[in-house]
């Protein structure tokens, strides 16, 4: 499993500010002690592993520390004092976080996603110039209109920041809401292989609005926890979106975009269908993965090729 620190956009300092145990550092935490975002100390309380929460939950993860409880507990990133969604009444903003033993049952007040910034845009600048969008870390925890609570610094930015400041759990912000940004900095060399798996129909309607049906382009082998975008062409490039589209990378490197057939040029005709995939840090130009099928009109692709 690699390591990695939870990096915030926003800085203390000149240094940026990580997820942090409390208590942790040169002493071992004890179980429940609470987060913090702290500028980097090099400790084994602001290292992290990522580990899957299994065929239930599709795409969240535990976010497990290197550093054991001071009774020998393996601790993860909690949200204190609720278990199940079907508790979830006990959360509200601002309930905070904390590093707690792995519960039995994969309690779902433990289980993390990496979520695309609502703020994120498409880097098509020629030549390219670097930009940090930053990914939201997602419960598997909703409030009752589906919008799910995230890794939040607390109070900001109505607080000031300093150099401890405790994490909680709030709804995901539409706008202002660089505090619930985050990057995924490893602490080792990955090797990656990054390439598109599968081209996906789901929801076919053959009706009127068929074209609503949509399309999911699945990828492995990518950085964890980075923006990625998406060009499509249709038609060996008689079509080409006018804007590319943007995905994120979960912790193992996956990635899986929707979007309806009409948004990815497809129609009734049948035609190549054509994907290449950058990080949206370097730009649309640098693309790492391709691939390309043929489309029926009528819902299927088939002879994928990787290219």
């Amino acid at each position: 499993m690699s390591t990695f620190q939870i990096l915030s956009l926003l800085t203390f300092g000149n240094e940026a500010m990580v997820v942090d145990i409390a208590e942790g550092g040169s002493t071992a935490p004890t179980t429940g002690a609470f987060l913090h975002a702290v500028p980097p100390n090099g400790g084994k309380n602001q290292l992290w592993t990522a580990v899957v929460a299994g065929p239930l939950y599709p795409g969240f993860f535990l976010l497990q520390s290197l550093q054991p409880s001071s009774s020998g507990e393996t601790l993860v990133i909690d949200i204190h004092g609720v278990t199940k969604a079907v508790d979830k009444a006990g959360i509200t903003d601002g309930t905070l976080l904390d590093a707690y033993r792995q519960d039995p049952g994969w309690y779902e007040n433990q289980l993390w996603a990496v979520g695309l910034s609502p703020t994120a845009r498409p880097n098509v600048s020629v030549p390219s110039v670097p930009q940090r969008d930053g990914i939201v870390i997602q419960s598997y925890l909703t409030d009752g209109n589906g919008t799910p609570y995230v890794i939040d610094i607390q109070g900001w930015p109505v607080k000031k920041l300093t150099g401890r400041v405790p994490l909680d759990a709030f709804r995901q912000k539409q706008t202002s809401n660089e505090n619930q940004l985050w990057n995924i900095a490893q602490q080792q060399e990955l090797r990656l292989a990054p390439k598109i798996t599968n081209f996906l129909v789901s929801d076919i309607n053959l009706s009127s609005s068929f074209l609503d049906s949509v399309v999911t382009v699945t990828g492995t082998g990518f950085y964890p926890g980075t923006t990625l975008v998406l060009s499509v062409g249709f038609n060996n490039g008689i079509f080409t979106q006018p804007e590319p589209i943007l995905g994120v990378a979960d912790f193992a490197g996956n990635c899986a975009v929707h979007a309806f057939l009409s948004t990815w040029g497809l129609s009734r005709d049948s035609g190549t269908f054509s994907v290449g995939l950058a990080y949206n840090s370097v730009g649309t130009q640098d693309i790492i993965a391709s691939a390309s099928a043929k489309w029926d009109g009528l819902g299927s692709f088939s002879d994928f090729t990787n290219s």
